[in-house]
């Protein structure tokens, strides 16, 4: 085969490679279902976030009359974002030298798989790899335990911590020998941006706008003072805030205000902007935690991106700090709840991170744990945590806590 045909071959290979590719940029693209999609896994792959998904939703209207159901062999348009690079990704296209490449009639050259190495390494495994020899046979070893997923499962146990002397980050964190406790992905996307916060008594919330009232054009929807999953609202923009297409804010409220707390603020629903004109935005109300009232301010949704896979590995650690209270005040906790933090980022705590609840700061390793807390939303100098696990369920304010968690 000549070098000419190999490169056409391959040039044939990449077009249809591309054309199944999540395209970013502002150029639009076709995607056509198959059975078991949602509006949702789209937008997750095609645009960077589930929470997107009115973008597809409005761009094929009327398509699709409910978003709750899409059909096998629909061909929808995906819309691009706005100031993305309009790019394909990392694809390698690998012609083989023509002197290395067997000329014999009858034999059909095999062209190199585009955007593959001929033998994968560890962060290329998935959950099908059971062995020490890679489908080309080339020889595999065994990933150190910073390159496992929550998948592995070799000889080690994928929760063995590193060795006691070798340290975490700058915050003084020293791993724990023995077994870490089970494996857990990252915090889901969700959690976040359904997380109670604390505000400041004093001062007003950070927002970037208000939600004003419905579009006009929906008037077959009865007129009352809250908006529904999937209305479209109009969001009137506060002085200095420049919003575009695919933004995402949160509604929010005060829940309640409490000397010594703060206020406590309590998420509503997430908005996707789908229309920017002047002054004039629009956006659909894409997901509902509690009733997203007309008036209500938004800001943007905590900036946070999964990682699939990641986990909090065991650390002892000289970071402390007490609950500061409950977004409502009621007696018992149980699992599931949320606390309150006096930890935040300026300690270096991340989404994900763990903390144990204890009687007391000494640090004592055979003091009886309280309850486990997850961080699931951090600010500078506080942070809102999950109850995970619990032996006792009336922690209150002033209950110590410590690091006893880091995610890798």
């Amino acid at each position: 085969m000549s070098r000419s045909a190999l490169v056409t071959a391959a040039i044939l290979i990449l077009s249809g490679f591309v054309q199944g590719q999540e395209i970013a940029g502002g150029q639009e693209r076709t995607h056509e279902v198959i059975r078991g999609e949602t509006l949702w896994a789209l937008a997750e792959r095609y645009l960077g976030n589930p929470f997107r998904w009115p973008l597809i939703f409005e761009a094929n209207q009327p398509e699709i009359h409910n978003p709750h159901l899409i059909f096998p062999g629909q061909i929808f348009v995906i819309p691009g974002l706005p100031a993305e690079p309009a790019t394909v990704g990392e694809v390698a296209v690998r012609v083989p030298d023509p002197g290395q490449v067997p000329e014999a009639p009858g034999v059909q050259t095999r062209v190199p798989l585009i955007g593959t190495e001929p033998c994968p390494g560890p962060s290329n495994r998935t959950i099908f790899y059971g062995g020490t020899e890679g489908d080309r046979g080339c020889p595999l070893p065994s990933p150190s335990p910073s390159e496992r997923t929550a998948f592995y499962r070799g000889p080690e146990s994928p929760g063995t911590a590193q060795p006691a002397d070798q340290t975490a980050g700058d915050l003084g964190l020293k791993t724990v020998t023995g077994e870490a406790p089970d494996v857990f992905p990252s915090v889901p996307l969700g959690l976040v941006y359904a997380a109670e916060w604390l505000e400041d008594l004093e001062g007003e919330p950070e927002s970037v706008g208000v939600l004003s009232n419905v579009v006009p054009e929906q008037t077959d929807l009865p007129s009352w003072d809250r908006a529904r999953w999937f209305e479209k609202l109009q969001v009137v923009p506060l002085e200095g805030a420049h919003l575009q297409v695919g933004d995402l804010l949160q509604s929010f409220e005060v829940l309640r205000r409490q000397e010594g707390l703060g206020q406590v603020m309590r998420p509503t629903g997430i908005l996707t902007v789908t229309a920017v004109e002047g002054a004039t935005v629009e956006a659909w109300v894409s997901a509902q935690f509690h009733r997203v009232l007309l008036g209500s301010k938004v800001r943007r949704v905590p900036d946070y991106t999964p990682r699939p896979g990641a986990r909090a590995e065991p650390v002892e650690s000289p970071v402390t700090g007490v609950i500061l209270g409950f977004p409502k005040d009621r007696p018992i906790r149980g699992h599931g709840a949320t606390v309150f933090l006096d930890v935040g980022a300026d300690l270096g705590i991340v989404v994900g991170d763990e903390f144990g609840a204890f009687h007391d700061a000494t640090g004592d390793p055979s003091e009886t744990e309280l309850a486990r807390l997850r961080v699931v939303l951090v600010d500078g100098e506080r942070a809102t945590a999950r109850i995970i696990a619990l032996t006792d369920p009336t922690l209150g304010p002033g209950t110590h806590v410590r690091l006893v968690g880091k995610m890798r």
